[in-house]
């Protein structure tokens, strides 16, 4: 299957719709109206895009492959892709400018630059010294891939240095590009009782503790921030019981 795709960040003179290969795992989630990540330009950087049609018929032309398919379903429907058709010839503007106006800011992907070592960077680890050495080193403590500026904030290098693209450079780093929603769903800091709040006959609680306590066996969890609302307390009430080991307070994401 191919699909055309129009993809984001390219600049007006050179903007179109682009056709990629779609590999057979992910024939079934390709459809038009899909989000998808794609490699693009001479050093195949990755880009998220939007499938605008399928065919079959590639005219014998070497086409790059779909890396993934960022959506289960179609976020635009046919009538919406037409309108983004129109968008783009009425106003000038690139194709994925125009699709991106009907789509929800909170949907939108961006890509995020990942680096990880190459499988024979520990060969190269004699030729570094100084500050390469040290953010080798330190890419080498970790489990799965870093951003740049996670990592220099851990070593504390400026962010305008080009360390990590030297690394790329020797061989000694690995390039990558994952995308990721450019904004994330919230959070909201909950509270419960822990096991230990079933017997609290050795525990030394204040009056305010013992009535928070009391709401949160009545209610089971709730967030901070409607405990301290509904019992005019303040958050130093709730980390005195966590403190305790009375209660439990965790991040839970919603929508």
């Amino acid at each position: 299957t191919i699909v055309s795709v129009a993809v984001d960040q390219t600049v007006y003179q050179t903007d179109r719709s682009y056709d990629y290969l779609v590999p057979e795992v992910l024939a079934e989630k390709a459809k038009p109206g899909c989000r998808v990540l794609v490699p693009f330009g001479n050093g195949n950087v990755r880009k998220t895009g939007m499938i605008l049609s399928l065919s079959d018929d590639y005219g014998f032309k070497k086409l790059k492959s779909v890396i993934s398919v960022l959506d289960d379903e179609p976020v635009l429907n046919d009538e919406m892709l037409k309108l983004a058709s129109y968008i783009r010839e009425q106003t000038f503007c690139t194709w994925y400018n125009a699709v991106r106006v009907l789509l929800p800011p909170g949907i939108n992907y961006k890509v995020r630059q990942e680096y990880t070592l190459s499988e024979n960077a520990g060969n190269l680890f004699d030729s570094l010294n100084g500050s390469h050495r040290q953010l080798a080193e330190y890419m080498s403590r970790l489990s799965a891939p870093v951003t740049k500026e996670t990592a220099y904030n851990a070593l504390g290098f400026s962010p305008d240095c080009e360390l990590m693209e030297k690394l790329v450079s020797k061989g000694i780093a690995v390039k990558s590009g994952s995308a990721v929603r450019s904004v994330g769903d919230a959070s909201l800091k909950m509270v419960r009782l822990t096991e230990a709040a079933e017997d609290l006959s050795c525990v030394k609680l204040t009056p305010k503790q013992k009535q928070v306590v009391s709401v949160l066996r009545e209610l089971g969890c709730c967030s901070v921030k409607e405990l301290c609302y509904f019992t005019g307390f303040t958050a130093v009430v709730i980390n005195g019981l966590v403190k305790k080991g009375i209660a439990d307070v965790f991040e839970q994401e919603y929508y």
